[in-house]
């Protein structure tokens, strides 16, 4: 299917429904009986999904979610959209829409959204432009934002070798990574978080007599609820 005959259906779609704001620019992907494009399943006789990367399929799909969402997403001229449902390519760092049988990119700046998981929470993501300019396209998650600053997640697919040996010289496959930062508001900066009692230390800048008022020494911050909790403490010292 054509670009400009998606941009027009994407347009006919939404002026059925009266959308009084300026519609939102579409750039289509490739499509194929399984999936949208770059994304495929099954090139051969394996049936394991495998997404097309830089001319080469690595194994694995690049989905923070795999099923199709509700949401919503705010442009940065402010028009918010909430018809389609969505998918965050976490790759690419797009957000892919489900228009009829078709998956679209928004091509408009996106400044935030919002994906509804499978239990009916809602997680919120913004541009990472919004803090600091980036050279490539990324979202954060907000996990907790506060006065005091804001606990940010970055949710990123990389792609490493497999250990399995196969009839592929260098078969490669996709895994999520996953990192954490802490926004300071009364400074403006960012700091990564390494997720040890040490690093979470150092990056704060915690006093010894800070910590203990803390129960510091209490949480685990390898796992993401005590670094939320922990946090939670923290913006009400």
């Amino acid at each position: 299917m054509q670009k400009t005959s998606l941009i027009l259906a994407a347009a006919l779609f939404f002026s059925t429904r009266s959308f009084a704001q300026s519609l939102p620019q579409f750039a289509s992907t490739y499509t194929d009986s399984y999936l949208r494009m770059p994304y495929k399943l099954f090139p051969d006789d394996n049936r394991q999904p495998v997404t097309l990367i830089d001319g080469a399929y690595v194994r694995g799909l690049p989905f923070l979610d795999m099923m199709w969402r509700s949401g919503y997403v705010k442009l940065k001229n402010g028009n918010v959209y909430s018809s389609y449902k969505l998918k965050f390519d976490t790759y690419r760092q797009v957000v892919v829409f489900l228009d009829d049988k078709d998956s679209l990119d928004v091509a408009d700046p996106i400044n935030e959204f919002s994906i509804t998981d499978k239990d009916g929470l809602s997680h919120r993501f913004i541009n990472a432009d919004e803090y600091k300019p980036q050279k490539n396209p990324l979202f954060y998650e907000i996990l907790l934002n506060d006065k005091k600053g804001t606990l940010l997640k970055v949710h990123q697919t990389k792609v490493k070798a497999s250990a399995e040996l196969s009839n592929i010289a260098s078969e490669r496959s996709l895994y999520q990574s996953y990192e954490y930062l802490w926004y300071d508001r009364p400074t403006d900066k960012i700091h990564k978080l390494p997720l040890s009692a040490a690093g979470i230390k150092d990056a704060l800048k915690l006093s010894e007599v800070d910590a203990n008022k803390m129960a510091f020494d209490s949480y685990r911050f390898n796992n993401e609820d005590d670094l939320f909790n922990f946090f939670n403490v923290y913006i009400q010292n």
